[in-house]
Formats: structure tokens, C-alpha cells, sequence
């Protein structure tokens, strides 16, 4: 009996004195983390501070924030012009004066799209949170330097204060349109015009957001239009309110689907099963990441519906699979790429078309800021470290162009691509239109700039955001703590020798959408390629 008990006596004790050990840990490891995270305090001169480290960090990363002197075949956005458009904004001004978190993260927003680059999207916090009127508002691309904006699509209770479809926008809270995306602009991301015109203001007209500036929104929480009649050019005034948080929720008027994302919208994919089965094609095969495949044996015509350069590899031997299974390698094509993502490798996809060998993308990297670049590289293979230490070590600011991110081939080659041996041998119209970018930028790019390749181009130009890499960095904010940004470090390069950035390729043959041809662009465009490619 004594024995076991002085056993317990020692269980106990060692079970104490573990338990106290945990606890100090925790303490110890608390008082660590403590002591890691230290938030800077959010004065004038800290916040300043976060501003000149950001603008210099800008200066020297930036791939398409090059100085002047860079001698590279390219007219996009120079360092003279971001220091323009910063001064033009008085954003050093506005960090100094930003005395609480929703100013200050309205300065790092503005401060970061003042680099004009899609791919570097704000994140967190800096995204806001949106609210939105029921009404849905779409550019007008008749004239694509100038376009004008009107309503696509309204509730129910929105059409019941006297507001049309077609009706043109004229005001926005007694502001005038042109002046309203004026104010708007600073807060949104894009590279090019276009693309904001397209993808940005449609939401941005109709949605507030709770990082942007009040400049933008009424007192009373409403927002106050001026629209003018499409039937007789009247103007009228309507009011309505951003009260719904999610676009689902608002009980159209139009069942009108036209910006599908199968990832985040998989209910939208019956609405465009429907038009192409409207164009007589029947889906054969649907790999559910990157591609629907559709064939019409009637006019021995096939469709892809490409909407994701993702595991293109794979994604194209299943395409090719079902072809062959349906007996379609020798049909007709039509690539509709018209709501397509980014991604990667859309050269592999040209190699199954092309009849004849073309020049794929190339790339480069940007290395002035060496402790950034050595610090960054490590996350890629040891054929990018070699070809980016490389230039550090020559003293270069750009790596050499080699092809694109050195995928398919290594450095100095010539980053010409031969035809698959097994491909589609009909006849190929490919459809673009500028909701998407990137690699999609790419794939654009190398048919237009390559003549040999004989694919027919229409619709609009994609979205102009292709660069080769972004690398992150994380940031002390004052009074927030560490955030992570990115910087684009390097060009695209088209198979022309022009950076792609702000610089996409233009379809050969144009398609505006427009007020008239909104509802049935995308069926219209089909059917236009279709009677291109049974011409043939």
C-alpha cells in the first residue's frame, strides 16, 4: 500500500509538473509571437514612411514601370508615368493624412492600381465589402475609344420606377458619367481601358464598396441616376438602393447570362448548353476544369468551349481523345474563348490547330532590386535561378527574352513550336472578347502574330494583363501590421517582339458589343463563324 501510493504520490507529481511546462510554453511562445507581430503605430511620418518604401519598392520591381532608358519594343506605362499619376492623385498626402484604418487602406489601394496592372488585385482587407442596386449596366463598344454605358438588366421593382432596358446613362449622383469613372478609376484594377470598361464599371456603376472614397456615393445611401430614353432620347431621373449583397438574390427581369464562370456560377452552364445546342451542336465531352467539346455532324462542324488554361496538358489529350471518338479531327472548328480564364501552356492548344510551325511567347524578368529577385527566385527551378542570376551577375536590369517562363524550352532556344503530330485539320475560327486575360492574352498573341497559322480571328481583343511572374513581399502597415503585395516582375513578350502588357492582340475581324446586340453577341458571334467556316 505504501508503495503504490508514492507511486501516485510520483505520477502526480510528474503529471503537475508537465502541465506547468505546457503552460510556461504557451506563455513562452505567446510572448513570442507578441513580440514577432509588433504593429507600427499609425502616425503622419510612419505612414509616409510605408508610402516611400512602397514607391521605390515599385520603381525598381516594376516590369512595366521601366525607365526610360530601357531599350525594349514596347509603349506601355513608364516610370515617369506612375510618378505622374501619383503625383496627380496627392497620394503622398493622403497616406499623411489618412488618421484611420479605412482612409489608410483607401490610400494603399489607390496607391497599388496606380500601377495600372490587373494581375496585382487587391487582397483581405483592401478588397472592401460590396452592396448593390439592382441594375445591371453594360458598355456600349460602337465606338471603343468612347464607349457609353446603358442597362442590360434591372429587378423587377427597379423596372417599375419607368427605368428600360437600353436606356443610356447620363448622371450618377448629379455627377456626369464621364466624370463619375473619373472618380471611379483610381480604385479599380486593369491594364488596359478596355478591360475596366468591360469588367469593372459594369459592377462599379451599380455597387458600393466599403474601402472606396465617399466622393462616390450620396448621403443618403442611394444612389440617384439620370438615364435617357432609348425610344425618344427623354431624360429622367430614378432612384434606387444598394441593398442586396449578393447579385443572386435580385429578381431579374431578363434572364440574361453573359458573364459565366463555370467555377464560381455552375448554374450558368445550361444557359450557354442551350445556345450552342440552338446552333445545332450536341456536348460530347466535358472535362469540368478547362474545356466542353461539342460537335454538329450534320455540317461536320465542331465547337470547343474553352474556359481555363489548367492542366493544359492533360486537358488537351482529353480534347483531342473525344475528337477522335467522335469521328471530328477533320471538322470545321470553332474555339470559342470568348469567357475564358488565364492560366497556362495555351501554346499546346496551337500546336493541336496549327498546320504549320509558329513562334510561341517569351519572357523576361526584371532584376534591379538583386536582394528582392535572389530572395524570390528560390521558389522556381534551378533553369529560371541559373538564367535570372545570370543577368544579376552581368549587371543587367532585364533578363534576356527567352521562351515563356523556360516551359518548353530552355534559354537560347528559338522558341519556335512544331505541329502535333495528332491535331484538328479542318478549318478554324477562333472567338475573342475582353473579359479575359493573361495566358489568354497569349494564346491570342501568337495567332495574330504568327501569319502562317491560319485561324481566322473575331469579336473584341482580350484583356491585355500578361506578364511573366508576380512575387510577393510582405509589408509593415502602420497600425494594421504585415500585408503581403505583389509586384509584376517581368514582360510577356509577343511571338512580334512587343510586350504584351497593355498591348493585346486585335481579332482580324472586329465585333463591337454594343446596346443593339447585347442579348445575342455570343450566339451571334457562333453563327457568323459558322457560316465563315461552311463558306470555306
Amino acid at each position: 500500500m505504501q508503495i503504490k501510493r508514492i507511486h501516485k504520490n510520483v505520477i502526480a507529481t510528474i503529471v503537475f509538473f508537465s502541465a506547468l511546462l505546457l503552460i510556461l510554453s504557451g506563455c513562452s511562445e505567446e510572448k513570442k509571437a507578441e513580440e514577432q507581430v509588433q504593429i507600427i503605430e499609425s502616425t503622419p511620418t510612419s505612414r509616409v514612411q510605408f508610402f516611400d518604401d512602397f514607391y521605390q519598392h515599385t520603381l525598381i520591381r516594376g516590369a512595366h514601370i521601366i525607365p526610360e532608358h530601357t531599350p525594349i519594343k514596347w509603349q506601355g506605362l513608364k516610370a515617369e508615368s506612375f510618378a505622374k499619376e501619383v503625383e496627380r492623385l496627392q497620394l503622398r498626402d493622403e497616406f499623411a493624412a489618412a488618421d484611420d484604418q479605412t482612409k489608410l487602406l483607401r490610400a494603399i489601394l489607390k496607391l497599388s492600381n496606380a500601377r495600372k496592372d490587373r494581375h496585382l488585385r487587391p487582397a483581405g482587407i483592401l478588397k472592401g465589402t460590396r452592396s448593390y442596386a439592382p441594375l445591371k449596366l453594360y458598355p456600349d463598344f460602337s465606338d471603343m475609344h468612347k464607349p457609353f454605358f446603358y442597362v442590360a438588366n434591372l429587378s423587377e421593382g427597379a423596372s417599375k420606377l419607368g427605368i428600360n432596358t437600353g436606356d443610356k446613362l447620363i448622371r450618377i449622383n448629379d455627377i456626369a458619367v464621364e466624370d463619375y469613372i473619373e472618380k471611379l478609376d483610381p480604385y479599380l484594377h486593369y491594364s488596359t481601358e478596355l478591360h475596366r470598361d468591360a469588367k469593372s464599371l459594369p459592377t462599379y456603376l451599380s455597387a458600393k464598396n466599403s474601402i472606396y472614397g465617399p466622393e462616390l456615393y450620396a448621403a443618403d445611401n442611394k444612389v440617384h441616376y439620370q438615364f435617357e430614353k432609348a425610344s425618344d432620347g427623354s431624360r429622367y431621373q430614378a432612384t434606387l438602393s444598394y441593398s442586396y449583397d449578393d447579385l443572386r438574390n435580385i429578381d431579374w427581369v431578363h434572364d440574361l447570362v453573359l458573364e459565366r464562370n463555370r467555377k464560381e456560377k455552375p448554374e450558368d452552364e445550361a444557359f450557354y448548353e442551350a445556345m450552342y445546342a440552338n446552333h445545332g451542336f450536341r456536348q460530347v465531352a466535358d472535362n469540368r476544369t478547362a474545356f466542353a467539346f461539342y460537335v454538329n455532324d450534320e455540317q461536320k462542324l465542331a465547337l470547343v468551349e474553352w474556359y481555363h488554361f489548367v492542366d493544359t496538358d492533360k486537358a488537351i489529350k482529353q480534347l483531342l481523345d473525344a475528337a477522335e471518338a467522335n469521328n471530328a479531327l477533320d471538322y470545321n472548328l470553332i474555339l470559342d474563348m470568348t469567357h475564358s480564364r488565364g492560366g497556362g501552356r495555351s501554346q499546346l492548344l496551337l500546336q493541336v490547330l496549327a498546320a504549320e510551325p509558329f513562334k510561341m511567347t517569351f519572357g523576361n524578368v526584371r532584376v534591379d532590386d538583386v536582394d528582392f529577385v535572389r530572395k524570390s527566385v528560390k521558389q522556381h527551378s534551378q533553369e529560371v535561378q541559373d538564367w535570372v542570376l545570370d543577368a544579376i551577375a552581368k549587371g543587367r536590369s532585364f533578363t534576356t527574352n527567352e521562351p515563356f517562363k523556360l516551359v518548353e524550352f530552355p534559354a537560347g532556344h528559338d522558341g519556335v513550336m512544331q505541329p502535333a503530330q495528332r491535331r484538328f485539320t479542318g478549318q478554324k475560327v477562333a472567338l475573342f472578347f475582353t473579359w479575359g486575360g493573361s495566358n489568354l492574352d497569349q494564346f491570342a498573341s501568337m495567332i495574330a502574330d504568327n501569319p502562317q497559322v491560319d485561324i481566322l480571328t473575331m469579336g473584341m481583343p482580350t484583356g491585355g494583363y500578361s506578364n511573366t511572374w508576380e512575387w510577393a513581399e510582405d509589408m509593415d502597415v502602420p497600425g494594421i501590421g504585415p500585408m503581403e503585395f505583389e509586384w509584376d516582375i517581368g514582360h510577356t513578350v509577343r511571338p512580334n517582339g512587343e510586350v504584351l502588357e497593355g498591348n493585346p492582340a486585335i481579332p482580324k475581324k472586329i465585333v463591337p458589343f454594343t446596346r443593339e446586340n447585347y442579348r445575342r453577341y455570343f450566339s451571334d458571334l457562333i453563327a457568323s463563324a459558322a457560316d465563315l467556316l461552311a463558306e470555306k
